[in-house]
């Protein structure tokens, strides 16, 4: 479960739903229901986003396929604000 409490999203990748404010939300549309106040906001959900599928994919005992699931909302996510993924890795 991924979550961003400052603007009340929790994200169930494996199982291709959220929750914005308490109300559930497909994955597709994630993107336009975070409150977003500016382009700042936006880079800042992507990175962390970002950040907790590269956390989770050091942590989970799972497939492959369920860590890339993960990477790929953040893409997605990425892809839809127009930010590019933050590259953490150094």
């Amino acid at each position: 479960m991924l979550t961003d409490n400052q603007n009340g999203v929790v994200v169930h990748p494996h199982e291709g739903y959220g929750y914005v404010n308490d109300e559930p939300v497909n994955l597709t549309d994630l993107s336009a229901e975070i409150p977003v106040n500016g382009n700042d906001e936006i880079a800042r959900l992507a990175h962390g986003f970002h950040n907790m599928g590269r956390k989770l994919s050091g942590v989970l005992q799972a497939g492959t396929d369920t860590v890339q699931n993960v990477e790929n909302s953040a893409q997605t996510f990425s892809t839809r604000t127009g930010q590019p993924v933050p590259d953490d890795t150094g």
